[in-house]
């Protein structure tokens, strides 16, 4: 049973001219595992994971440590992609979570299983993980078939040597995204305020 200390709300900011703060979710960093060169995909993965309420919320990062690429235009990026998967009711309970604190209708849609978003490590290296906290943006970017409003865009921030990980809103409009993609395209994507 995975444990979780923190509790996912405690460090929100205040909302702007009253409203309600962003969705700017903080968890502990457990299960970290490292997959060497000689296994069939290497990369370093964890689980993020939260109290909320009297229930555990989270979700599982996995970081491929291969088809990682740095620019640097004024700023240092490096580009790849991050892999999130569900680890069943806790993350089916944040896709919850959003949904309620978005002022959404409860769908009770089960979270998808995995998602692959483009991500840029933001002045880190994500292949660095082990060593120093990553600070990234996630693109969820639709592909042929998917509709145009399904791109979205979230910050992953994790910091494996201290336990913390934190998912963060990039700006409300990307909110029905978001949920359309945590819940496989079950949450529609109705314009949101």
């Amino acid at each position: 049973m995975t444990v979780a200390h923190v509790d996912v709300l405690s460090e929100l900011r205040e909302g702007f001219e009253g409203q309600k703060p962003w969705a700017d979710f903080v968890f502990d960093v457990t299960d970290v595992t490292v997959d060497g060169p000689e296994t069939s995909s290497p990369g370093v993965a964890f689980r993020a994971v939260a109290r909320h309420v009297d229930d555990i919320v989270g979700f599982e990062v996995r970081i491929p440590t291969a088809g990682w690429e740095t620019t640097n235009d004024g700023i240092e990026i490096t580009w790849g992609a991050l892999i999130l998967k569900s680890i069943g009711d806790p993350t089916d309970r944040l896709l919850s979570l959003y949904e309620e604190w978005w002022d959404r209708p409860r769908t009770g849609a089960p979270a998808a299983s995995t998602i692959t978003a483009f991500t840029a490590g933001l002045g880190d290296d994500p292949r660095d993980v082990l060593e120093s906290m990553v600070h990234s943006k996630m693109f969820f970017e639709p592909v042929e078939g998917q509709p145009g409003e399904a791109y979205a865009e979230l910050y992953l921030n994790f910091d494996i040597p201290n336990r913390r990980a934190w998912l963060a809103e990039k700006d409300a409009g990307y909110r029905s995204a978001v949920l359309w993609w945590l819940s496989n395209g079950a949450c529609g994507l109705e314009t949101m305020q």
